[in-house]
């Protein structure tokens, strides 16, 4: 049945008649993810958790994937599916399912399921590795596991391809030409395979690398900065993670809506200040006032304050390195996208964002 994964078609593959193992695998590359969706005797957790993602619930997925037996115990089948899954949902999990990984592979650096071939190696260990917010490796990864699927399959080279597609994205926004180039020959190469081939679903999931995906989980190129509880925060191929509220946030959700201007930091001083976007009625008052009364003098005065300014910028840099703590990719594309000073701004006004509302009744924290 290996064939079926090496040269069929899934889209049009009927799979009630296939073992378990192939038919699963069929179906998830053709996005026929119904009956794979809850664990039991046949569907391990990890094949669950990939289903559930598949069909828009990470949250779902998450939960799966944390309630799964110990790592020790998975098949070659739940730690590929496992892998793909936290590549997208994240989990603590990630560097234990890593580490059964690099020593799971055959000799060809091939991972299977009896006889049954579910992909490179190096494929589920550079998304995973670019997961974690290392870039530059899972690239590196991935492109070695391009060359071993290559020998085997243009079918495996194309899937190989589309994730390597979404690496380079992230690389191609923190300001990397030669990625952007090689993005944007990878993306040519695997589209071209899965139009050839009638591989309709994965086109399509290709065609959307670049554009948020539903819920919380990750996407190449884009990033997350929802109010709530507990705010969700993320960027790119490294899935989001939830932190305390924080007027720091405040201050830099704050920024990113309004990524089409620059910011003065008297305004967002007033918006921390107050814990919410009402603030700022307050400081148009006294704007206007300023105007009114003094004009363009107590206007500068108003405007060029040192000690909002330092205030400001000590409060935004030390929440976008605590970020990093949490989240390597968010961190370090906030760090440099981020200016600071009398004006503040966020300067990658071309990347999608998923902002949730304004954060008008949610009072931030104290750092």
């Amino acid at each position: 049945m290996a064939h079926l994964l090496d040269r069929g078609t899934p889209d049009s593959t009927p799979t009630d008649a296939l073992d378990v193992v192939t038919a699963c695998e069929v179906d998830l590359l053709a996005g026929r993810v119904d009956r794979w969706m809850v664990p039991g005797p046949r569907v391990p957790h990890g094949v669950a958790a990939r289903a559930q993602v598949l069909a828009g619930r990470p949250s779902a997925a998450r939960a799966l994937l944390d309630d799964a037996p110990p790592v020790a115990e998975w098949s070659p089948r739940a730690l590929a599916s496992a892998a793909w899954a936290i590549s997208r949902v994240g989990s603590p999990r990630l560097a234990e399912v890593e580490s059964a990984l690099d020593t799971a592979g055959s000799s060809d650096r091939f991972l299977y399921e009896g006889d049954v071939p579910l992909g490179p190696t190096d494929s589920f260990l550079g998304i995973l590795v670019a997961a974690a917010g290392e870039l530059d490796r899972g690239a590196r990864c991935l492109r070695a596991a391009a060359a071993v699927a290559d020998e085997r399959s243009p079918s495996w080279g194309a899937q190989v391809r589309h994730e390597l597609v979404r690496v380079l994205l992230d690389a191609a926004v923190d300001g990397d030409a030669d990625a952007s180039a090689e993005r944007d020959s990878m993306r040519t190469m695997a589209r071209m395979f899965y139009v050839s081939a009638g591989y309709d679903h994965q086109r399509e999931r290709l065609d959307a690398v670049g554009s948020p995906d539903p819920g919380p989980r990750a996407s190449a190129g884009c990033g997350i900065l929802e109010p709530g509880p507990r705010w969700t925060v993320g960027f790119g191929v490294q899935p989001p993670v939830t932190v305390r509220p924080s007027k720091g946030l405040l201050a830099i959700h704050h920024l990113i809506r309004h990524r089409d201007r620059r910011v003065p930091a008297v305004e967002l001083d007033a918006v921390v200040q107050s814990g919410a976007e009402p603030g700022l009625a307050a400081l148009r008052t006294v704007i206007d006032r300023a105007v009114e009364c003094g004009g363009e003098d107590d206007l500068r005065v108003l405007l060029h304050d040192d000690q909002v300014r330092t205030r400001v910028t000590k409060l935004v840099r030390r929440t976008i390195a605590r970020i990093g703590d949490e989240h390597r990719r968010l961190g370090d594309h906030l760090e440099a996208m981020v200016e600071t000073g009398y004006s503040c701004a966020y300067v990658g006004d071309r990347i999608p964002w998923a902002t949730g509302p304004a954060a008008v009744d949610d009072r931030a924290g104290t750092s």
